[in-house]
């Protein structure tokens, strides 16, 4: 289990990394399995929780980050999905960031310096 800080002066951030300022959201806080604060860049060892902070050092938001594909989508289905392709998907298929380019401010490796594999 891991316990996210509800502030950046709690020593528990201490082996976690500070991301780049996203305009309109915050800070994005990272941690490696492996390396803590010394990010290995690599999916599988990546905490799937990500907590933001404001600029004053409090927490405002988290988000969970899937680092493998969570659709069910039969290999012909694409956006817009047909009515046969509907039927299988879960949760996570119809959500808009699914469509979104993985490029620019929402490219997930932008928060972060360095390789991203």
């Amino acid at each position: 289990n891991e316990e996210i800080p509800a502030h950046t002066s709690s020593p528990l951030l201490d082996t976690w990394k500070e991301g780049s300022c996203i305009p309109g959201m915050g800070y994005h806080w990272w941690k490696d399995t492996v390396g803590g604060k010394n990010l290995t860049f690599k999916a599988e060892n990546t905490v799937p929780v990500v907590p933001m902070y404001d600029s004053g050092g409090t927490i405002v938001a988290m988000f969970f980050l899937a680092t493998a594909k969570k659709q069910n989508w039969a290999a012909g289905c694409q956006f817009p999905p047909t009515p046969e392709c509907l039927e299988p998907l879960n949760f996570w298929d119809g959500g808009g960031g699914l469509k979104q380019a993985n490029e620019g401010r929402f490219y997930v490796c932008s928060n972060l310096c360095g390789e991203c594999d």
